[in-house]
């Protein structure tokens, strides 16, 4: 699609840019990077392109490109998103030098313009309506006998995969979709957009959905999953916001599986706040503080539906867990979902499928557990977010329930 548009417009910096991003998301870092390093010598102040390089250069002269990062900076920036784009450039390079809390400094830098740049436009994290949020649906949603009611579809199809963003949805899909009866669907936006609807028809949630909207929902749903793959047996969609609407998704596909992916809450939430996020419903996750409230309102949220969700409908797996066992974990998946199982799940990283999220990367590589305990290479820098969610890990560092 974009090959048309690079041919007929060679010096169009923007277009070049998207088509490195591609490469990227396809899993090709050698080509991104050839693309992203010829933009940034023609069009050096193209921003976005020297995070899209820092990201598919493991190699190569770092202290160059910063210096090249910080030239553009000096001549002055005017959009705080450029800005941003260009401090996460930096923190990246600094982490491949590992130097940590030089790096550190330059994340707080990007998700400060981010976050500037979003409260321009009239989008900040309100703390105050997200606890009413979280408290409406579980008022909504207060007990087993609310899932006694007419539901969408029997359908087994969908598996619904959710969580915190970065904590091991991408990893549990890529291994699902790597099963030969199984694709991965990635980040469907079908879910939101039903509640939408009946937000504005149905004045939902504080109206409960009629049982023809379950249906319509279900029907539209499923015609979504056969369009990734009409001949799968079972389509994940790892939107991770979807654990805010699990009472909603149960009543729809009450035979639906649902995986609960977990990870160190200190991990999670500084993975989030150095991951160049470009979403405005992640607005929490520019500022440390107002993450670890996210979190919490997430763990309680989470708590609710392990209460009242029916028995067996819920898998919970821990991303420290993933890494230190695949295969125990893998097969836990599949039999879960209840597929046989197939040596393919163990060779995710071979899956050639696009991955248009934030761990793209990591899911071409195999296992790896680097990313366990990684907010201690920042020092005191993270101690406020240590203390912040203390009551949120257990003795193992992981998860408490």
């Amino acid at each position: 699609m974009l090959k048309p548009l690079l041919e007929k417009y060679p010096e169009a910096p923007g277009l070049q840019a998207q088509f490195a991003s591609v490469r990227l998301f396809q899993g090709d870092r050698k080509a991104a990077a050839e693309i992203a390093s010829g933009i940034v010598e023609k069009f050096p102040r193209t921003a976005g392109v020297h995070y899209t390089l820092a990201q598919s250069e493991r190699d190569g002269d770092h202290e160059a490109r910063i210096a090249q990062i910080n030239e553009v900076l000096a001549a002055g920036v005017e959009e705080k998103e450029a800005e941003s784009a260009l401090e996460f450039a930096l923190a990246t390079r600094y982490e491949a030098l590992k130097q940590h809390e030089e790096a550190f400094g330059h994340y707080i830098l990007a998700n400060a313009r981010k976050r500037e740049a979003l409260e321009d436009r009239g989008v900040v994290y309100n703390r105050e309506a997200e606890d009413a949020r979280t408290d409406l649906m579980m008022q909504v949603y207060a007990g087993p006998e609310v899932f006694e009611g007419p539901t969408g579809n029997d359908s087994e199809m969908p598996i619904f995969i959710v969580g915190m963003p970065r904590s091991g949805t991408t990893l549990t899909e890529q291994i699902l979709a790597s099963h030969p009866r199984m694709a991965g669907a990635g980040e469907l936006t079908a879910i939101g957009n039903a509640i939408k609807r009946m937000r504005d028809t149905l004045g939902y949630p504080r109206n409960p959905p009629t049982e023809k909207a379950l249906k319509n929902i279900a029907q539209l749903y499923l015609q979504r999953l056969r369009e990734v793959d009409a001949a799968a047996l079972r389509v994940t969609d790892k939107m991770p916001g979807n654990f805010n609407h699990l009472g909603l998704i149960t009543r729809i596909f009450p035979k639906a599986r649902i995986i609960h992916c977990r990870r160190n809450p200190v991990d999670n939430c500084l993975s989030c706040f150095i991951q160049n996020f470009g979403a405005e419903g992640l607005a929490w996750s520019f500022d440390l503080e107002d993450a670890a409230h996210q979190y919490r309102d997430y763990h309680r949220l989470m708590a609710h539906w392990r209460a009242i969700l029916p028995p067996g409908r819920m898998l919970e797996i821990d991303y420290e867990d993933t890494v230190a066992n695949l295969e125990g974990q893998a097969r836990k998946l599949v039999d879960f979902v209840g597929m046989e199982w197939d040596d393919s799940c163990l060779s995710f990283h071979e899956n050639k499928r696009a991955v248009i999220t934030a761990s793209h990367d990591q899911v071409r590589r195999p296992i790896y557990n680097t990313s366990v305990g990684r907010w201690k290479k920042y020092g005191p820098r993270v101690t406020p977010l240590v203390d912040a969610l203390s009551d949120f890990v257990d003795e193992s560092g992981r998860t408490a329930v």
